[in-house]
């Protein structure tokens, strides 16, 4: 399956291991036509939702079409730098209007 590694920026909120709410601003290490990888500042747990707000565009102060979309955890990767790289396979999504936000 093609795969994209480009920075896309992401919001992404969910609930972490410790069942804390957050919201948390990041980018995509990759993006496919199923699902997307990106690292989170905290671990969640394999099989939990996410719920994820990405733009199709790195340059900030360009217009750029987002897509919003719900998401299930399929792989949890904890890194060396208390980072933690998930695998997420989408389950809904539909495409925002196009802003520089």
């Amino acid at each position: 399956m093609l795969r994209i590694e480009m920075p896309f920026p992401a919001l992404v909120r969910g609930v972490d291991v410790h069942q804390q709410a957050f919201e948390e601003q990041t980018v995509l290490d990759n993006l496919s036509a199923s699902g997307l990888s990106l690292r989170l500042t905290r671990c969640v747990e394999q099989g939990a939702s996410l719920f994820v707000v990405l733009r199709l565009g790195i340059q900030p102060d360009a217009p750029a079409p987002r897509v919003a979309l719900r998401g299930v955890i399929q792989r949890v990767e904890p890194n060396h730098d208390a980072t933690c790289r998930l695998a997420v396979v989408f389950s809904r999504y539909r495409f925002l209007y196009a802003s520089a936000e």
